[in-house]
Parts: structure tokens; sequence; C-alpha cells
């Protein structure tokens, strides 16, 4: 894993820790992605589980927004096989 087991973002205007559940690399356009959750749940009881991508070659560690729906596909579709077993 390239990243801590742990991270902590703003929500909502708190400081919240969050879990590192995965992380990874899309070969296809080069980025880098992470996923965590804070446990938090939402309507359905399924915990929330959050991806931005990130640079983990810069000093400053920055998540960014997901920017298009293919990229939105090809996270879900990671998010599907792990989910299945299949990585």
């Amino acid at each position: 894993m390239l990243l801590e087991d742990k991270l902590k973002i703003v929500k909502d205007g708190k400081e919240v820790e969050c879990e590192v559940v995965f992380d990874f690399t899309c070969n296809e356009n080069g980025r880098n992605y992470v996923a965590f959750t804070d446990h938090s749940t939402d309507e359905d009881g399924n915990e929330n589980i959050y991806v931005k991508s990130y640079d983990p070659f810069s000093s400053a560690f920055k998540m960014e927004d997901i920017e298009t729906d293919a990229e939105w596909e090809m996270v879900s579709d990671v998010l599907n096989q792990i989910k299945n077993g299949e990585v």
C-alpha cells in the first residue's frame, strides 16, 4: 500500500480520521487513487466509501476530486471487483 492506514479529512467543518480501504494506480490514465471510509453509513446502512485521486510524488499530500464520468466508471469497476473478491 502506498499510503498510511489512516488519513484525515475535513467533513462538515470538522476534522475526521478515516481508514484507508485501498489505493491503486490506473494503468490507463496513470493517476493514483485512494479509497477511504469514515465508517459513516448511508440511508440503506451501507458503509460510505469515498475515492479521490492523489499524487504520490508530491511533498504535500493533496487529494483531488474525480473529474469525469469515465473516471467514475473505472473507479466503480475497481470497487465492484474488490467487493466481489476479484482483486
